[in-house]
């Protein structure tokens, strides 16, 4: 236990929220000490201009820590995209969904999670392959609600990019900016040009 203190202690919080994986293999959650030296160095966190809000998710995911810290993980991340700025103009967020296109759902659902967090208007979210399928988050804004709006899309399919702006345009979802999650491997009509 002493050891893992004075480890913690040097730890910047990046280097901490890197290391989480490997500090809980070592038991460092089983102290209740140690488990409160952590929280209070992801507090820190919060204010730290160094730490990257990507990364804060995906080493939440990775390292399998309880729901309280993967939540504790997720704030410190959206406060950090908060404090980068706002998106003030209405966005779509386009993630093909086609055939080998799993990692592509993963980046939507932390890229939906994130925008969603800081947008100010509208904010569109469509999977698609040859079809679009809106995503919808049901209000909320953090990840578990993401996770659950993209839990029935599964890498399928071919890939047409111009097919969810076809069904925005029908539905009069006007947007400024598109972000598209793809391989740019678009094979089937409507294209997105």
């Amino acid at each position: 236990p002493s050891l893992m203190v004075s480890l913690i202690n040097s730890m910047s919080p990046q280097e901490l929220i890197n290391n989480l994986g490997a500090i809980k293999k070592r038991g460092a959650f089983e102290d209740a000490d140690i488990k409160a030296m952590i929280e209070e160095k992801l507090e820190d966190a919060k204010k730290d201009t160094r730490v990257s809000t990507m990364k804060a998710r995906v080493a939440a995911k990775e390292a399998g820590l309880s729901r309280e810290f993967t939540d504790n993980l997720e704030k410190v991340a959206l406060d950090k995209a908060k404090a980068k700025g706002t998106i003030k103009k209405p966005t779509a967020i386009l993630v093909d969904k086609s055939g080998s296109m799993e990692i592509a759902i993963d980046v939507g659902k932390s890229v939906a999670t994130m925008c969603s967090a800081i947008s100010e208007s509208d904010l569109y979210v469509y999977a698609f392959d040859s079809m679009a399928f809106p995503v919808t988050a049901g209000g909320k804004k953090d990840m578990a609600a993401w996770e659950k709006a993209f839990k029935n899309i599964k890498a399928s399919g071919s890939t047409s990019i111009g097919v969810p702006l076809e069904v925005m345009r029908r539905k009069k979802e006007r947007v400024e900016q598109i972000i598209v999650i793809t391989d740019e491997g678009e094979n089937a009509t409507p294209y997105f040009i």
